[in-house]
This record gives structure tokens, sequence and C-alpha cells, in this order.
């Protein structure tokens, strides 16, 4: 009889500690469980921030292209009144330079005043063919 009472002590022992080691895992799998939702929650928040950040980059994209078509227009028209004051000022030198001839002729005020409008003229020819 001591013989099945060893065995049965044995059975008894092996059984709580059965019992310990299954309360230990149910703990286990119960915080297990709970970092699963978590897990999940931050997969859903993670979806949701990278979504908003492609809105935003498809945003800054159109926004940038819309911008530099606006800054080549912008740069096209610089350059247009870049020639435009080029031609001015080089028209405006040849004057310049033709008033500076006939004052040094010592032209008569009477031909000098022709040459004025005469310049006038030519300088207003300029300004209506640029503008």
């Amino acid at each position: 009889m001591t013989l099945s009472l060893i065995v049965d002590g044995l059975i008894v022992l092996l059984l709580a500690a059965a019992i310990g080691f299954g309360i230990l895992l149910s703990r286990r799998l119960r915080a297990l469980r709970g970092a699963q939702a978590e897990l999940v929650r931050s997969t859903a928040e993670l979806n949701e921030a990278t979504g908003n950040t492609q809105l935003g980059i498809s945003e800054l994209k159109a926004m940038s292209e819309r911008l530099a078509d606006s800054l080549d227009a912008k740069i096209e028209n610089a350059q247009r009144l870049d020639d435009d004051l080029t031609f001015l000022i080089q028209r405006a030198e040849d004057v310049s330079g033709g008033l500076q001839r006939m004052v040094k002729k010592g032209s008569p005020s009477g031909r000098a005043s022709r040459g004025r409008d005469s310049v006038k003229r030519e300088l207003l020819k300029a300004l209506r063919a640029a503008g």
C-alpha cells in the first residue's frame, strides 16, 4: 500500500504543478491577447497616418507643379521685359548720340528744333514698338 500511496502522492504533486503551470500560461495568454489588441489598434493608426501622408505628398506635388508653371510664366514675362528694356536703352543711346552730334555741330536753332522733333518722333516710334 505504501507504493500506491507514493504513486498517488506523486500524481498529486504533478497535478499541482500542472495546475500552477496552467494558471501561469493563462495569465500570459491574457497579456498576449491584450497586446494583440493594442497591436491591431497601432497598426490601424499607422495605416491612417500613412494614408494622410500620401494625400499630403500628392497635394504638395500638385502645388509645386502649379508654382513651377507660374514661375515659368513670370520668368518668360521678365525675359520679354528685359528684351524690351534693352531695346529701349539702345534706342535712347542712339538718340542721345545723335543729339550730342547735333550740339557739337552747333546747328542753328531752327535746325536744332527740327532735329529735336525728329528725335522725339523716333523715340515715340521706339516706345510704341516696344509697348
